[in-house]
């Protein structure tokens, strides 16, 4: 296997949600609980 930086994903996980980071072809994107897609920006 492989392991770069396109095959990962961090998981934040608090007492009520988790937010999952991963990357796809156009850079990072996050994944909110509900379902939620939004590119992931440095701020």
């Amino acid at each position: 296997m492989k392991i770069t930086t396109d095959t990962f994903c961090v998981a934040i996980s608090g007492k009520r949600t988790t937010e999952r980071y991963y990357r796809d072809k156009h850079g990072w994107v996050k994944a909110s609980n509900k379902g939620g897609v939004f590119r992931a920006t440095a701020e």
